[in-house]
């Protein structure tokens, strides 16, 4: 797993190569970027970018819009697509690609449906005791992001920015 922060923002990719970010930013550039493992983007404040595989050879983008409609109620919006960046099949793939690709689509939409009514069932957990931890919050290894996105927004908040 890497961790990328850059500015207000942060990535985590299932890879180990600390230059991930750098040589997926090249090779979009040159346009010869190729899909090869997840990839979550938190756009500050309020967008994530997932990118994930499906089916062997199939990519998908999932953006996800938090809105806030007050303070202690937000609202998460979200849509998918097949990701743009070309991919690599086997010819079976290929060959079968016009028949799997009018199920496919549903079945990533009910699969996403399905990962966030459970993570906003944690999330609400988690709201139920927060009110008991006193201080500043402790974080483990794997919530380097949230630190970072809570840094980012003290920031934000001290320069006085809307965070709409």
């Amino acid at each position: 797993m890497s961790y990328f922060r850059f500015g207000p923002h942060s990535a985590y990719f299932t890879t180990p190569d600390r230059t991930a970010l750098e040589t997926m930013a090249t090779e979009c550039r040159a346009g010869e970027w190729r899909s090869a493992d997840f990839r979550l983007f938190q756009m500050f404040p309020n967008f994530i970018v997932a990118h994930f595989m499906v089916d062997h050879g199939f990519w998908y983008v999932v953006v996800l819009q938090h809105v806030a409609e007050g303070p202690d109620r937000t609202t998460m919006r979200s849509w998918f697509y097949p990701a743009p960046f070309p991919a690599d099949r086997s010819p079976l793939k290929r060959w079968t690609m016009r028949l799997t690709e009018l199920v496919r689509p549903h079945l990533v939409g009910l699969a996403l449906r399905h990962v966030q009514r459970q993570d906003h069932a944690v999330c609400e957990n988690h709201q139920t005791v927060a009110h008991q931890m006193p201080g500043k919050r402790r974080a483990g290894a794997f919530e380097e992001r949230a630190v970072w996105f809570e840094e980012a927004y003290r920031e934000a908040m001290a320069r006085g920015e809307a965070l709409a």
